[in-house]
């Protein structure tokens, strides 16, 4: 509930109304409910004052220190000590995308990387940046580059 509501019902609830002190009493309840969740730093507002947790901070750095390690959104979630859901909504919030989405653009940079500056076949760069099928590494690579792996490396 924001402020000009609160002051609003209040102004609404006084002891002229009957049910007015209950209301009242009732509001106030509210209000310490509040101040207790932003104490606890459980309301979305906290969240998104604070920016992201140090449990977030860490995953995303171990990502892109090695985004092509294998992971599990679950294991990933609880490093940061969280729910899977609530990691990957603050997940969202501190990277400003979807979890999948920023390991995909981290594994297609380094795969970039990779065709730039090795001779290693594409098969074998999709397999080292975390993707078992050649078709499906192509498909996102192209999505993401507007060229083929193939026609990168060409062009590079």
């Amino acid at each position: 509930m924001s402020a000009a509501s609160w002051r609003k019902d209040w102004k609404c609830s006084g002891s002229q109304r009957p049910g007015g002190t209950a209301r009242l009493h009732a509001l106030f309840i509210l209000l310490l409910a509040e101040l207790e969740e932003h104490c606890r730093g459980t309301t979305k507002s906290y969240c998104r004052e604070s920016g992201s947790r140090p449990g977030i901070e860490a995953v995303i750095r171990k990502l892109r220190s090695d985004p092509c390690i294998p992971f599990r959104a679950e294991e990933l979630a609880g490093e940061a000590g969280l729910s899977v859901r609530h990691f990957h909504r603050l997940f969202a919030e501190a990277a400003g995308k979807p979890l999948s989405r920023f390991v995909q653009e981290l594994r297609i940079r380094e795969a970039c990387r990779l065709l730039r500056s090795t001779s290693m076949g594409v098969e074998r760069v999709a397999e080292a940046c975390g993707y078992q099928d050649r078709s499906f590494f192509s498909v996102l690579f192209r999505r993401h580059t507007g060229l083929t792996p193939r026609e990168y490396r060409v062009q590079r």
